[in-house]
């Protein structure tokens, strides 16, 4: 038996458990007696960094090991494991973009809200035939996003709106209740 981490004992694994990748890991760690003070460590994370792939893993079974049995690591294998694990997280390019629209939605929203509530605008309608204004209140933000050089159509604000509104009405709500403005009348 081997001690790693301030006295942690570290046990050579069982015939068995030999059989998967981690557990070969776990063993090679054991057999070379790799421990877990930050210059044996730091030394195996600089050839993982260069690209060597064995050292690549051992670090990557060690982190795993020390994980699955509470063994504290030293601040340089946490680090790296973060790093990983954080390496292989896929954001959605949908979930992308709804972050980055996200203050923009709001802000249409919040328009169309307080057009329709303040002026009586209903929030979708359709322009009549012969006339030039709009009839709703998607048209009226849609024209004055176009006038600051925002070019989305009606038919943006209005999937906007449809998308989000029931929760955005429901939020407003709540804050209503609980006695908060987000936009105050000038």
């Amino acid at each position: 038996m081997k001690l790693i981490a301030g006295g942690h004992p570290f046990h050579p694994p069982p015939p068995a458990y030999r059989t998967s990748w981690l557990g070969r890991i776990y063993y090679w760690v054991w057999r070379l007696g790799v421990r877990l003070d930050g210059v044996t460590v730091e030394k195996l994370l600089a050839r993982a960094r260069d690209g060597d792939k064995s050292a690549d893993n051992l670090v990557r079974g060690l982190a795993a090991h020390c994980l699955r049995e509470r063994i504290a690591m030293p601040p340089c294998l946490s680090e790296y494991a973060a790093d990983k694990m954080l390496e292989s997280i896929h954001i959605s390019e949908k979930a992308r973009r709804l972050v980055e629209n996200y203050p923009r939605d709001h802000m249409i929203l919040n328009a169309v809200y307080r057009i329709s509530k303040d002026f009586g605008i209903p929030a979708t309608c359709s322009w009549n035939a012969g006339s030039s204004t709009p009839k709703s209140a998607c048209a009226i933000v849609s024209a004055a996003l176009a006038r600051n050089s925002i070019h989305i159509s009606e038919d943006g604000v209005k999937k906007i709106w449809n998308r989000k509104s029931k929760d955005f009405e429901k939020m407003k709500v709540v804050d209503t209740l609980m006695g908060i403005n987000e936009i105050e009348s000038s």
